[in-house]
Order: structure tokens, then C-alpha cells, then sequence
């Protein structure tokens, strides 16, 4: 059984994660998101949407499994998950993720590397707690928040580690839009569909505009903050934050 479904319909892709109540982010979730990134990349498909489930979007790492990887181990999880992100990030197309339950850690993360973030407008959270529980954000998704937020609104919600319900997470931009349930997937489908529309090889040049910052700086450093993430991440204080962590999943 997949832990994310897929589907492609006028040249948009649905990917709807599909791995329990919570969407955890765990070793199988990376083995299907990779196996889907070609299609993605793929000319026919002209935008992608991401969505998640009515409870959570994702509660992000699945802390419990990972727990138990050797470094070599965790180190390729999680140079594949970041890839993921990576990829999303710089697709050449319009993307979009759809938001109804609480996008936390690396739940936000995955939504942060998105064109979009559509949120119901409830009062489920949105957030990057991973300061309180040892690890730094990482780098790609700094840089992603910084790029995107006003500069004290991305300090505070790296620093903090404090989740945001959905309207204050708009009103800090780190949202675009909420909208209210019945309305968000067609609000969703509209502006994708839209974004679609346009010239590919011109929206793609005016992405790559929007986001070479970012994807300079990140080649450059990547592998010595990918190594900076695992060091804190086997560190026996973080071990210690990320098992007390593991027992809310």
C-alpha cells in the first residue's frame, strides 16, 4: 500500500499523503515521493498540488522509526527527504500545497517548498518546533523562510520553535491565503490552474528568478549543513529531546 496517492488530470498532479491520521514522514513516505518526482518533472505536467489529511497535513519526521537508523542510516534518509524538498522547490512549474490539518516540523517544511500555502481558515497550527527538540531547521527551509517572510517574522518562527494557528500564519505571510473549507480546494485548483495556463518557459525563467538566491546558497553549503544537522541529531542531548518527542506519535 502506497503512502501517497497519485493522480494527474489536465496536466495537474494531485499528490494526497496517505500515511494514517498524522502523515509521517517516514523511510516508506520517502521511497513513494521520490518515485513520483519524475512525472512531476515530466512535461506533462503542468502544476502540481499537494494536499494532506483533514486532521494533519503532516506531523513531519516519523520520529519513532528514525530513532532507530544507525548514521549512515539516517544520514541517507535524510539526504533523500531534502532532496525532495529541493526538487519541489526548483520545479519549473506552479505548485501549490492545500492545508486543511496541522502542518508541524517536517510537515511545514515539505509545504514551505511550495509556490503556495492554502490554509483552512481553522485554528490548526503551522510551525517549526525542531529548536525545542534538538536539531536545527534545515538549511534549505531557513532559507526558504527567510526568502519568504519578513525578516522578524522568519526569526521568531525559527528561533521560537512556537507553532501558528492558520490566520496568524497568513497574517505572517508564511501562509498566503485561508479560506474556509468548503472553499479552499476549489481556491486551490483555480489559481493552479491559472499559474498553468501561462507560458511554461515563461513562468519557468520567472521562477528560477524568484528563487536563485536561495538555490545558490544552498548548493554551495548543503553538504556541511546536512553534516551539521545529523551531528546535532546524534548528540546525546538531542537524543534525549527526540525520544521524549517520539512518545506523542
Amino acid at each position: 500500500m502506497t503512502s501517497i496517492n497519485f493522480s494527474i488530470a489536465d496536466g495537474i498532479a494531485h499528490i494526497i499523503f496517505n500515511n494514517g491520521v498524522t502523515n509521517p514522514i517516514s523511510t516508506k513516505f520517502v521511497n513513494d515521493f521520490e518515485q513520483l518526482l519524475p512525472q512531476l518533472e515530466s512535461d506533462s505536467c503542468k502544476g502540481v498540488i499537494i494536499k494532506g489529511g483533514e486532521k494533519f497535513f503532516s506531523m513531519g519526521l516519523n520520529l519513532p522509526e528514525l530513532l532507530e537508523l544507525e548514521r549512515a542510516e539516517m544520514e541517507d534518509f535524510f539526504t533523500r527527504f531534502d532532496d525532495i524538498c529541493y526538487r519541489i522547490y526548483s520545479l519549473n512549474k506552479p505548485t501549490m500545497s492545500v492545508i486543511e490539518g496541522h502542518a508541524v516540523a517536517g510537515g511545514a517544511v515539505l509545504a514551505l517548498m511550495t509556490d503556495y500555502r492554502y490554509a483552512a481558515d481553522s485554528t490548526k497550527f503551522f510551525g517549526l518546533n525542531e529548536i525545542k527538540i534538538g536539531v536545527p531547521v534545515p538549511y534549505l527551509t531557513s532559507l526558504v523562510v527567510h526568502a519568504i517572510a519578513p525578516g522578524l517574522t522568519a526569526k521568531e518562527l525559527l528561533y521560537s520553535g512556537e507553532f501558528l494557528p492558520f490566520p496568524d500564519a497568513s497574517k505572517s505571510e508564511i501562509i498566503d491565503c485561508t479560506f474556509p473549507a468548503d472553499e479552499l480546494n476549489l481556491a486551490a485548483e483555480t489559481k493552479i490552474k491559472q499559474l498553468a495556463s501561462f507560458n511554461q518557459q515563461t513562468f519557468s525563467a520567472m521562477k528560477n528568478n524568484q528563487i536563485e538566491k536561495v538555490q545558490t546558497l544552498y548548493l554551495k553549503n548543503k553538504e556541511f549543513k546536512n553534516k551539521e544537522f545529523l551531528d546535532c541529531w546524534f548528540s546525546q542531548q538531542s537524543q534525549e529531546l527526540l525520544k521524549e518527542a517520539a512518545k506523542n506519535f
